[in-house]
């Protein structure tokens, strides 16, 4: 919890109690000072949240305690209220100029103390959370590889990122830098985005079309104000250049990096991994269950720089809070019951390589929070140790929740999910790419059939036709799991539908689309009814009649 630290500089000592009286009981830590030069110094080393200074001091006033703690670094920011029984205008103007921000006259009435200090703190406080939130802001922004420019109302630039200055080639330093839209080279097309984004009030998307010698995509999206008032325009420019490249030179590939799938999804997937690869940002991939996103993860290592270095995996739902910590960042003997020796942790073992963080979802406010100033510091420090340790790793993290909704629930972070989604991979479900089961159905007879040693495999069009028509809840590992099963049973070289596992088989009283949702979705769900219901978007008492109907049992 929250424990505001304030300073009280004053040379009278019963003020310094009265004060102090009125603010410990708030549960306030309290520091004092007798003297201008000790508080300037007690300042600097302390750090306080809010400091309350009397102007009447022999030696160094207070005015000028003010001016020298508004000049150093490290107390600038520190806001200050006066204590004063001085009245006239002028003088409480001269404090505001040397920097405070409120008075306080004496003689002191508790409920204005504590009423102005409370008012101040609070303020504070949303100026820190702010400035982190800005910081975070601002991190995305330099990071984000596509080109963003900003506009006020009047078309004057306002702000554009490294990519942007890079695609219109402005120097580092600024030099070039266009002021208005139509300043901007090749222009044409732009204004049109911009201009009819301002008309319809809406965000404005043009695909394709060549720029400044690139292959380029724009959007361009309003800034409004609270009261819809149009105050400016974001333009986001995508260099789809590479990704063009790649796709006139690749086409249709089948496999990647044990990853298999010849669909449309999937050749978007090879193009984004082959981008992914050669830039060292963190990446998110999300996707159901059993699609694959440690082979992804896997891929985007292999594929980049660190291919040589370790890739190391941690499942961040397997453990409790302290054990995670432990396990991500280490820990020096005697830090906890248990703990007879040092461990280094796997964020220092990864040093160079990468880290995937499965389950992401699933951790902790305290966890998150620690990987959060990991990601910002590059630096560890292990469990019972206070030596920070630098660390050059990769963090490419994996989830199937919706973290944006665990953002507006409350339950995640939205600053560690800016930092963990600079890059994000979304594997489409089986259901979704059906056309890749012959691919995958090929591939795993090759590869379970190598382990069951009981020579080659094939599956009969009856049961090529059931593995094509199921819902595949459990994605691709369902299937493998699904073909493994069948060929243990198996003995004839020939997988037919008597061999696959029994859900996958549809009732013959029961039309096959229907028993393909029924049956799969009270095998995604554990043969939770209820939950099979709200997946079917049934209530219960229609699933429980259907059942019976159709004779469906329990899966």
């Amino acid at each position: 919890m929250f424990q505001p630290t304030i300073l009280i500089i004053d040379d009278d000592p019963d003020n310094l109690g009265i004060m102090t009286g009125f603010l410990e009981d708030q549960q306030f830590t309290i520091l004092v000072a007798e003297e201008g030069e000790i508080g300037v110094a007690r300042a600097g080393y302390a750090r306080p949240d809010l400091i309350l200074l009397d102007i009447m001091m022999p030696g160094m006033d207070g005015y000028e305690t003010c001016r020298r703690m508004k000049a150093q670094e490290s107390t600038r920011e520190i806001p200050v209220i006066f204590m004063t029984a001085l009245a006239k205008t002028e003088q409480k103007l001269r404090g505001f100029e040397v920097g405070a921000v409120d008075y306080i006259t004496k003689p002191f009435q508790r409920e204005e103390v504590l009423a102005r200090v409370g008012v101040h703190l609070c303020i504070r406080q949303l100026a820190a959370s702010l400035r982190e939130r800005n910081d975070a802001i601002e991190a995305v922004f330099r990071s984000i590889q596509d080109a963003i420019i900003t506009f006020d109302g009047d078309d004057n630039i306002v702000e554009c990122n490294d990519a942007a200055r890079k695609l219109l080639c402005i120097g580092a330093d600024g030099s070039g830098t266009p002021s208005r839209l139509e300043d901007l080279p090749s222009s044409g097309r732009i204004d049109k985005v911009v201009n009819e984004c301002r008309r319809q009030r809406t965000t404005i998307k043009l695909e394709r079309h060549h720029y400044s010698n690139r292959m380029v995509s724009m959007a361009a999206s309003p800034l409004l104000d609270r009261n819809g008032n149009h105050n400016g325009t974001v333009l986001v420019i995508h260099d789809e250049t590479r990704l063009e490249e790649l796709e006139r030179a690749l086409k249709k590939r089948t496999h990647y990096h044990g990853i298999i799938g010849a669909s449309e999804g999937m050749q978007s997937i090879y193009a984004l991994l082959d981008a992914v690869s050669q830039v060292n940002t963190s990446v998110l991939i999300f996707g159901e269950s059993g699609t694959g996103k440690e082979l992804v993860a896997k891929a985007v290592h292999e594929m980049g720089r660190r291919s040589n270095r370790p890739f190391l995996k941690l499942d961040c739902t397997a453990l409790a809070d302290s054990l995670l910590e432990s396990e991500l960042f280490g820990h020096v003997r005697g830090a906890f019951t248990g703990a007879t020796g040092d461990k280094v942790g796997i964020l220092q073992k990864a040093d160079g390589g990468t880290i995937f963080l499965d389950e992401i979802g699933d951790i902790s406010p305290l966890m998150q929070t620690r990987l959060l100033r990991f990601l910002q510091e590059r630096e560890i420090k292990r469990v019972g140790d206070s030596t920070p340790i630098k660390v050059d790793v990769r963090v490419i993290a994996a989830t199937n929740k919706d973290l944006d909704e665990k953002v507006k629930a409350g339950t995640f972070r939205d600053d560690l999910l800016y930092r963990l989604k600079v890059y994000c991979i979304e594997l489409p479900p089986l259901r979704r790419r059906k056309s890749d089961i012959p691919l995958l159905i090929s591939h795993f007879l090759e590869e379970i059939g190598a382990t069951l040693n009981k020579g080659e495999f094939q599956v009969s069009e009856e049961a090529r036709q059931i593995l094509a028509n199921y819902y595949w809840p459990g994605n691709v590992r369902e299937l493998r799991n699904a073909l493994e099963s069948a060929m243990v049973r198996c003995q004839g070289g020939i997988v037919r539908p008597e061999h696959l596992p029994k859900h996958l088989c549809p009732s013959p009283s029961l039309p096959l689309d229907k028993a393909q949702f029924i049956v799969s979705a009270l095998d995604a769900t554990g043969g939770n009814k209820s939950k099979a219901a709200r997946l079917l978007g049934l209530d219960r008492s229609t699933l429980y009649r259907m059942m019976r109907q159709y004779k469906i049992k329990n899966v």
